[in-house]
């Protein structure tokens, strides 16, 4: 039997990782020996199945063409073949293929001619150009990406363009494909892109010939015309998804790396114009004129409405397949787990999609039940669930169990399918479950063998349930090589028993349970590494299994597998056969090869009991089914089946409820072992609740004893006490926990010493390694009560060669000196061109000695020296670049700054200024060290005043009532200040007390007992202390402040006496006892006085001592920071230098890289040249071709004049005419010679028209076919007339259509000629451009050269420029000398003086002038008042009555005091009547206003309310119309009034210039006077 026998009947590919169009409407994609056809107009589908050297022997890669209904794929042979086939007939057009090539990765169709491109596998990558309408290679070339995921996109238009993009990388190449007659011409392109950019994902071209890339975060890159790529569309939107995009109605359309597709067109720049989001995440987009189509992550297949903002799925639930099994008893329906979460049901005849049940949890295997509609389906969680099939239109939940906190990797029914077995094979954890659905299924055991299994299966018989399994002996396969039967008897314990095999070499994988009575002792193993079935049989008390049988399997590759029933077997294998036999191996029913060994083949298999179609899992992802065309169809069996799917006893089993294990309650959340060991628990708790309470009172009892036994044995005598460990209740216990505290104490020991001795080698070697090698270490002064700290500079010892270099590098510069006395060029100084040649002209040359100049020097000798003005030191420091010289005595050896031109002298100078760092840094330790000697001395001196303070304020609180409450605080030493403290650690830094043993305990009781004895012997001879402090007080000298601390004793007769019975003597001592004690009072105030005045002074003396260490202190911080400053500028010069050697070692770098490219260059214009000479032959060839073409015309009208030549003039023009006829088809869209060249043939031979041939070729022949008819000519043409007439017809247009092919190919050839011209003119002017970099780069090199930096150390205030902190602010400054700028500072100063004394005279003498004339000026004034006054005085007279009035008026007596103060009165009293008047009119005001205001706000209220009514009632659109009327009215008559104004002020104007007019003619011709009669 033939597996080609054996069509597929459905396919459904689980993983979609490539897509592609056919024609307009037709998408297919595939995988594995299958690819699926769907018609989106027509939803109409067709598979291909590839599975043997005619049809392909499996499939690797695919392409559609874009405008012919054909396609092409590569199959997965060595070396591989590609198929051109038709759509959708599938027949061969052409099949090509490469001895060279091993397989094939990538295919792409040009649309605009016959070239079909393939990419090929390891090794080369070759790229290969065909000719698929005649199956004829055309060129190859070798690409130049090197990885196996790549892609290929051709151009539309011609000439054609192809990129070759390796996915996941930034590699993408361009190739140009040209046609020159019977030469094609490849070149290879490689792309650039500035900037970074993410991973390529794919790459389009545009119907207007452009190219985009896309990468992995969504941003879209263009490709210029100098193939590098620029970046149009960013993309900032977040996420991790797959990015894609396709090129769909003028635009752009983009999805990834977000769930949303957006869609950009470009006017002017690139614009999103709508964006949606389908209901999965996008993984691939592709479109083909209207049609969007989406392949989600999920492998569903959804188009995309944009008008509609809709979506449509065209395959959903078809994809991802991890299981299946097939639904019995029937067997017309199966169940597939798909992503692990959900379950299909799929009718098994068509594949139709039935329903789909949803899953909680990750599920990982699916099995189904043999004799029950229902499945069994694992999970990794632990969880076993049943689903029913009962009725396959939904898929319902029956039960389950949660078994373990294990995954399930293997469920296993028995033959009854009353009993299933659901195992952990990885850790040896089986459950056994039995029931039937619509009752309880009991969990009848478990049990764990620790250790892992390979396979197992199940045999029951009764109350007997047994187990055979493969353990795993194997430490590389999972395999074993002894079968292991585990017998469980309800309500007894489980039987053991191993069986070892004959031949112990052997592994095996599988077992297999045969069928009939003899399942317990017969069943079947498959080996390891072998292609057969061995049946093995095991004898009662027997402990070896024996092979009684080896069946040849077909398989033609190991590891295979085996389905068994009574009917039939079932085998399947990683070489993608799957075969079906009889139950006994003997007969068989049917083979077929659904999946590719190069995918690993079949996962799995299984036959529906009519053993009419086969279900086949592939581990490529495809799931299949394949119809066995041999098997005859079994009617009564069907019906039986059906019978016992629809009975009764199923209706109610699946009718009724299944009950399982979901714990409730407390258990919830657990698994079947967790539930089982807390009931074990608990029933154990209740069973022993009252034992265990007995024994806890008997506990409490003796424990009561014990302690009062203790208690007796502490307090008792020690005679008589007992060792503790006579209490122990339990002496074995005791003695094993303190061997095993003894044991874990030892071990924690040693690990500590180890540790220990870890740590102190790890000390030890840091301490040689970076402590002892260091001269200097890091320590720091902080400032005594200050914030601010200063560190020193920690160096290591100095280099013992050290001297040895700088000798060296003193004899180096004097020779280099010596060297440049007479060969120095200094670049900064210009030199004529002329010297310059001639000095470049004379080789180097050593300086020898001229006589003449030793004459003239001891001429000289004795002649008076001028002295030159010796150079400022400012300037030397500013013109050195650093500040070292302040400082430190430099080393004459220093390079200038426009000395340093090479690296050898940077590497010199870096060696010098690393050694006067070294020097300056040690001058900087010094002073430190001095600073902190003397803090050392402040820090005691400090202490010691501080002691005095304290002492002083407690000698202050003894003598006074009020107490001061003062701490005085010492300065503290810190650790940075001592580094000696970083490495010994003391007691206080130690948070853990240290362990004492009982030894060392010993030892230092002893020494405390010791030292103890000794004290008390000493304190026994004390008479010279107990004298000294008897007589003296215990000192020997007496001091005063001691003597004031004493009290004055009492007269004795105050103390024995009453005040009133003293007599003479007594009052004489209380009076000598009152004058000591005011003295004694005295004293102290003097002495409190006098400590006062200490602590001030002291007190001073601290702050001021604290104020001048900080302040030096201070100035070493500032030293510091200008040591730092001055190394920091060494370091920038030299850092400045290598700047400069870098920058010209990458200018001449960059001047070879240029060269480089040059001469690549002017090879790439040779090899061009020797091309177009190539290229111009070819289409001269193809020029001659044409012409010599068209010779054959002249014959074709010769043969047919002659033909026609004898006939009547009316049958020759109706013969012309018929001549001239031709098919009405357009041939713009045939633009391949090959395929006019097919259709002239076929319009010569009048066959029928190759598959090659488009649509318009096509309707083209038919259309000739039926002019070549006998129908609607006219009667005077006879039909062998009218053959002739066609005869030459189809001559004449099989000439036309040649002769078109050979233009075609002429125009084809002249457009590559005049590409490759253009190419070689850029490929020149790019040369040109390169000559032209070369100069500007030589140009910039010299500059650099010549226009050298310096680096100069200036005060901030001498720099006068703006400073943006860029060397281009230096870019017109000028250097001017100091002392240049003082001098004319100083005379422009002296000037100014002179010019501000001449300024102050000058304003002194104006100022004088000014005030003699202000003064002039008032004594002029002053006279004119006098002389008016006096004329006032003159004028006035005095009459009688003011003689009367002036004398009566002294005579006037004054005015009483009484008088007066009534008056005062009488007008004060006036006044509060005039103004109390006025408040009581003030007041009626107010009141009349207040009324008024009520009245006012009652008809504010009344008219607020006519308003809201009157707008409520009132129209705003007429009242609006109303007043845009009135508007418009009122500026129409002010229109009017202003035109008639216009036209009065033209009226009156008229008649002025009449009346002018008038004037006028009156001065030319007079009018006589005359009267009206």
């Amino acid at each position: 039997m033939k597996i080609s026998d054996n069509a597929t009947l459905w396919a459904k590919i689980g993983t979609i990782s490539n897509v592609s169009f056919i024609g307009k409407d037709v998408l297919f994609f595939g995988s594995g020996c299958h690819l699926i056809f769907i018609n989106l107009l027509t939803n109409e589908e067709h598979l291909y199945m590839a599975n043997n050297y005619q049809d392909g022997d499996g499939i690797s890669c695919y392409v559609g063409h874009r405008t012919q209904n054909v396609f092409a794929f590569a199959d997965t042979r060595t070396f591989a073949t590609v198929f051109i086939k038709s759509y959708p007939t599938f027949e061969e057009i052409h099949r090509v293929k490469d001895e060279h090539s091993k397989g094939y990765i990538s295919l792409a169709f040009s649309d605009s001619s016959s070239c079909l491109v393939t990419l090929a596998d390891l090794p080369n990558f070759s790229l290969t150009v065909w000719n698929w309408r005649i199956g004829e290679k055309i060129a190859s070339q070798e690409g130049g990406i090197l990885m196996r995921n790549q892609s290929l996109k051709c151009s539309f238009g011609v000439p054609v363009f192809f990129a070759q993009l390796g996915l996941d990388s930034k590699m993408l190449d361009i190739w140009d494909v040209y046609f020159c007659g019977k030469k094609c011409i490849l070149t290879q392109h490689n792309t650039t892109i500035d900037g970074e950019c993410d991973n390529f994902t794919s790459v389009l071209w545009t119907t207007e010939g452009g190219l985009f890339v896309l990468d992995s975060k969504g941003c879209v890159y263009t490709m210029l015309p100098d193939h590098r790529l620029e970046k149009v569309i960013e993309c900032t939107q977040p996420g991790n998804h797959t990015t894609s995009f396709t090129w769909y109605k003028s635009g752009i359309a983009v999805s990834g790396p977000n769930k949303e597709i957006r869609h950009y067109k470009k006017s002017g720049s690139w614009s999103m114009d709508w964006a949606m989001i389908p209901p999965e995440p996008p993984q691939i987009l592709i479109s083909r004129y209207d049609h969007l189509v989406v392949i989600t992550e999920k492998q569903n297949i959804i188009a995309v409405h944009v008008a509609q903002n809709e979506f449509k799925y065209i395959k959903k639930h078809e994809s991802q397949f991890n299981d299946f099994c097939i639904v019995f008893p029937t067997g017309t329906h199966m169940m597939v787990l798909t992503r692990n979460h959900a379950i299909n049901c799929y009718k098994i005849a068509t594949g139709e999609l039935i329903s789909t049940l949803e899953l909680t949890g990750r599920a990982s295997k699916i099995v189904e039940n043999p004799k029950f509609p229902y499945a069994a389906v694992g999970f990794e969680s632990g969880m076993v669930k049943l689903i029913s099939a009962y009725s396959p239109n939904k898929l319902t939940k029956l039960t389950q169990f949660f078994l373990a906190q294990h995954p399930v990797e293997s469920i296993c029914f028995n033959e009854c399918g009353t009993v299933f077995v659901v195992a952990n094979l990885t850790v040896g954890r089986f459950f056994i479950i039995e029931g039937i659905p619509g009752g309880e299924m009991q969990i009848i055991s478990t049990f764990v063998t620790n250790r892992q299994i390979a396979d197992q299966m199940i045999i029951v018989s009764q109350d007997c349930y047994r187990i055979f399994m493969i353990p795993v002996t194997s430490s590389i396969y999972v395999a074993g090589n002894v079968v292991l039967r585990y017998c469980i008897i309800k309500n007894k314990s489980i039987d053991i028993k191993q069986y070892s095999f004959e031949e112990k070499n052997l592994l095996w994988m599988r077992i297999v349970a045969v069928s009939g009575s003899s399942r317990d002792r017969l069943f079947y193993v498959i080996p390891q590494d072998g292609r057969t079935i061995s049946e093995v049989e095991i004898k009662k008390g027997e402990i070896v299994a024996k092979i009684t049988q080896k069946i040849v399997t077909g398989h033609q590759m190991t590891d295979f597998y085996l389905r068994l029933n009574k009917t039939y077997s079932l085998t399947w294998g990683f070489d993608g056969l799957v075969i079906v036999r009889g139950s006994d191996f003997a007969t068989n029913i049917g083979i077929c090869l659904p999946h590719h060994r190069v995918h690993a083949g079949v996962q799995k298999a299984q036959i529906e009991p009519l053993a009419k179609y086969i279900v086949t899992l592939g581990r490529e992802g495809v799931l299949a089914c394949t119809l066995l065309t041999e098997t005859q169809d079994n009617s009564e069996l069907s019906q039986l089946l059906e019978t016992i799917h629809k009975s009764d006893d199923f209706k109610l089993m699946f009718s009724r409820r299944t009950i399982g294990f979901v714990p409730k309650g407390k258990y919830e959340g657990k698994c079947y072992l967790e539930v089982q060991e807390l009931e074990r628990i608990e029933k154990e708790r209740i069973k022993c609740a009252s034992q265990r309470t007995t024994l806890l009172r008997e506990f409490r009892s003796i424990q009561t004893e014990v302690q009062t036994l203790l208690t007796a044995n502490i307090t008792g005598p020690e005679n008589e006490q007992l060792s503790l460990s006579e209490f122990d209740m339990h002496v074995q216990l005791h003695t094993q926990k303190a061997t095993e505290h003894k044991k874990q104490r030892k071990a924690m020991e040693e690990y500590l010493k180890q540790l220990m001795e870890a740590q102190n080698k790890v000390s030890e070697y840091m301490m040689v390694t970076f402590w002892d090698t260091m001269l200097v270490r890091a320590t720091a002064i902080k400032g005594i009560f200050a914030k601010f700290q200063v560190l020193n500079y920690v160096l290591l010892p100095p280099n013992t060669n050290r001297e040895v270099v700088m000798e060296w590098i003193r004899q180096q510069r004097k020779l280099e000196g010596h060297l440049n006395d007479m060969n120095s060029f200094h670049a900064w100084e210009p030199i004529p061109e002329q010297q310059l040649i001639q000095m470049l002209s004379q080789p180097p040359t050593l300086p020898a000695k001229d006589e003449h100049l030793q004459v003239l020097s001891a001429l000289e000798f004795d002649a008076p020296e001028l002295e030159e003005p010796e150079e400022d030191v400012e300037t030397k420091i500013a013109f050195f670049g650093s500040d070292l010289a302040r400082f430190i005595e430099i080393q004459d050896v220093h390079y200038d700054q426009n000395e340093l031109q090479t690296y050898f002298q940077t590497d010199l100078h870096w060696i010098i200024s690393k050694s006067d760092c070294y020097k300056i840094k040690e001058f900087f330790n010094e002073k430190f060290d001095k600073v902190m000697t003397q803090k050392v001395k402040e820090m005691s001196n400090i202490k010691q005043k501080n002691d005095r303070l304290r002492y002083i304020v407690s000698e202050l609180n003894y003598f006074s009532e009020d107490k001061i409450s003062m701490r005085i605080e010492d300065p503290e030493w810190k650790q940075i200040e001592n580094p000696q403290l970083l490495i010994d650690v003391k007691d206080d830094e130690v948070p853990i007390t240290p362990y004492v043993s009982p030894s060392e305990q010993a030892l230092l009781d002893a020494k405390a007992a010791e030292a103890e004895r000794i004290r008390l012997l000493l304190l026994a001879d004390d008479f010279r202390e107990r004298a000294l402090m008897k007589m003296m007080n215990g000192v020997l000298e007496v001091r005063w402040e001691d003597e004031l601390k004493k009290d004055v004793p009492l007269p004795k007769c105050m103390i024995e006496k009453e005040p009133e019975n003293f007599n003479e003597d007594d009052l004489k001592a209380v009076r000598e006892y009152e004058e000591k004690v005011q003295f004694l009072m005295s004293e102290r105030e003097r002495y409190k006085m006098l400590l006062k005045a200490e602590y001030a002074k002291l007190a001073h003396s601290v702050r001021d001592n604290i104020k001048k260490f900080n302040g030096k202190l201070s100035d070493l911080l500032y030293l510091r920071l200008q040591i730092d400053s001055a190394v920091s500028q060494e370091s920038l010069k030299i850092n400045r230098m290598k700047l400069f050697q870098y920058t010209r070692k990458e200018m001449i770098k960059k001047e070879q890289e240029i060269l480089q490219k040059i001469s690549q260059n002017e090879e790439i214009i040779s090899s061009l040249q020797k091309l177009m000479h190539t290229i111009h032959d070819a289409v001269t060839e193809c020029r001659n071709f044409v012409d010599s073409f068209q010779t054959k015309d002249k014959l074709l009208d010769r043969s047919y004049k002659k033909d026609f030549q004898d006939m009547s003039i009316v049958v020759q023009e109706q013969v012309s005419k018929l001549f001239r006829k031709r098919p009405k088809v357009n041939f713009r869209s045939v633009s391949s010679k090959t395929m006019l060249s097919e259709l002239a043939k076929c319009i010569l031979t009048n066959t029928k028209p190759s598959l090659g041939l488009n649509h318009e070729c096509v309707e083209f022949l038919k259309q000739m076919e039926s002019l070549d008819t006998y129908v609607g000519v006219p009667a005077v043409v006879d039909e062998h007339t009218y053959a002739v007439v066609c005869k030459h017809r189809r001559l004449r247009i099989e000439y036309e259509i040649r002769l078109k092919g050979a233009q075609t190919e002429l125009a084809e050839a002249e457009a590559t000629s005049a590409a490759f011209h253009k190419t070689l003119q850029q490929k020149k002017e790019f040369n040109v451009k390169l000559y032209n970099d070369v100069g500007e780069l030589r140009q910039s090199l010299i500059n650099l050269v010549c226009d050298d930096d310096m680096q100069i150390v200036l005060p901030r205030g001498l720099v006068e420029i703006p400073m943006t902190g860029s060397l281009a602010d230096f870019s017109d400054a000028v250097l001017v000398c100091r002392k240049d700028v003082e001098e004319i500072n100083r005379i422009i100063l002296e000037f100014g003086d002179k010019k501000i004394k001449a300024l102050q005279k000058g304003m002194n003498f104006h100022r004088k002038i000014l005030a003699l004339e202000w003064e002039h000026k008032r004594m002029r004034m002053l006279i004119q008042d006098l002389q008016e006054k006096l004329i006032d005085i003159d004028g006035v007279r005095l009459t009688k009555e003011i003689q009367f009035y002036l004398k009566t008026k002294d005579k006037e007596k004054t005015i009483p005091f009484e008088t007066e103060v009534d008056m005062i009165k009488a007008s004060y009293e006036n006044t509060i009547q005039d103004r109390t008047d006025k408040v009581n009119k003030m007041k009626k005001q107010i009141k009349g206003i207040k009324d008024h205001n009520k009245q006012i706000e009652k008809k504010i209220t009344d008219l607020n309310v006519d308003v809201c009514e009157f707008n409520i009632v009132r129209d705003k659109e007429l009242d609006q119309k109303e007043r845009e009327c009135i508007d418009t009215r009122m500026k129409t008559l002010l229109k009017r009034s202003k035109m008639v104004q216009q036209i009065q002020d033209n009226h009156h104007e008229i008649l002025m210039l009449q009346t002018e007019l008038e004037l006028l003619r009156l001065k030319t011709f007079p009018t006589l006077k005359y009267k009206e009669v």
